[in-house]
């Protein structure tokens, strides 16, 4: 027993000289070797940021949790949080120019501004459903939609707000206008609506039922959508659930399955289109990039460096684009999404930060 304890004990000496020594060596370095210092952290916010909107490549706005909103005006090296009064989840923000904007959140939120953020202003929208997402086609005709189908339209710059649709057990997750009369919704279950006549009436489209989640445990049930993005009446695009990620030439007619044949299991946000260049993001810090106009996309994996989710993509000129997220996260590239750069948030730079999703 006393040569096992005399092993033991000289065991334990070398190990803490070992330790000792490493934790030494990286504060002040071993044979000539300085410690590399971690990577600062740039903190613009440390709540959840869901929204973006840029105006040209000065102005950006950025909304998320406990109602915030942040605002650069020299093109995101300095930022303001603005006033929103409201403690309210802001899930989305869409600006005509640099004065007039609005974001919509939970709990029938809907908040204007005709100073750029200087002052924002609650409108009264005649619901109290959350509303996950806003589109305006200019100063005065615009939508939100959210929670139980809402769906409420404005035609005078939100000063009052009409529903257009009766309550439906599914949320639509995001809408997008190319003009006054021709838009789309997309959300849960595979829903996507279209119109024609600027909401009058909606026309249910019907996807690939390729994206049916087969393993769940109530049955086969269509994925949820997240996002929908068109460039004109006849070309776009919608991403969600697993991956999924649609594209259609002739108005959403027909649909066209591109995610598949990617294999991505986490879900997809958003996505933007500049000239031949187009961005996803979503979660898990998911990228994908499309050259060709978004026919075709790669995952590129470690170009933004984040485990957490990245929610909204906003385009300030065809080489500056804006990415939001968890905790805080506000990344941008200048060279139209070959680089990233972390403004705010977690990066997994930093070892301790980062490494998991939620």
């Amino acid at each position: 027993m006393k040569q096992i304890d005399t092993t033991a004990r000289i065991y334990a000496l070398v190990t803490c000289i070992g330790i000792v020594s490493f934790l030494c060596a990286g504060c002040s370095g071993q044979r000539g070797q300085t410690a590399k210092p971690p990577p600062r952290l740039y903190k613009i916010t440390a709540s959840n940021l869901h929204g973006a909107d840029c105006v040209g490549e000065g102005n950006i706005w950025a909304v998320g949790a406990y109602g915030a909103a942040y605002h650069s005006g020299d093109g995101g090296t300095t930022w303001k949080r603005q006033r929103t009064k409201t403690e309210n989840l802001l899930c989305s923000v869409d600006f005509i120019d640099e004065r007039k904007g609005w974001a919509c959140g939970i709990y029938g939120t809907v908040l204007h501004t005709d100073d750029g953020g200087k002052t924002w202003i609650r409108q009264k929208t005649g619901t109290s459903e959350h509303l996950f997402s806003v589109c305006f086609v200019g100063p005065s005709t615009g939508w939100a939609v959210g929670n139980m189908g809402t769906t409420i339209h404005t035609t005078d710059g939100g000063a009052s707000w009409t529903a257009q649709r009766e309550a439906e057990d599914a949320s639509f997750n995001s809408v997008c206008f190319v003009d006054e009369t021709t838009g789309w919704v997309a959300g849960e279950f595979g829903r996507i609506y279209h119109t024609k006549d600027g909401g009058k009436t909606w026309v249910q489209q019907k996807p690939p039922t390729l994206f049916v989640n087969e393993d769940d445990p109530w049955g086969d049930v269509p994925l949820a959508l997240f996002g929908v993005t068109f460039i004109n009446q006849n070309r776009g695009w919608i991403v969600g659930m697993e991956g999924v990620l649609l594209t259609t030439e002739d108005g959403g007619n027909s649909w066209l399955d591109l995610g598949s044949a990617l294999n991505i299991k986490e879900p997809l946000y958003d996505m933007e289109i500049s000239g031949r260049r187009a961005w996803i993001v979503g979660g898990g810090g998911t990228y994908l990039l499309s050259e060709d106009a978004g026919a075709s996309w790669t995952l590129l994996e470690n170009r933004i460096k984040t485990r957490f989710w990245l929610h909204d993509l906003s385009v300030s000129s065809p080489q500056k684009v804006w990415v939001v997220g968890a905790r805080g996260a506000v990344v941008k590239t200048d060279d139209a999404g070959n680089t990233w750069t972390m403004l705010s948030g977690l990066t997994y730079d930093v070892p301790e930060f980062g490494l998991v999703d939620f």
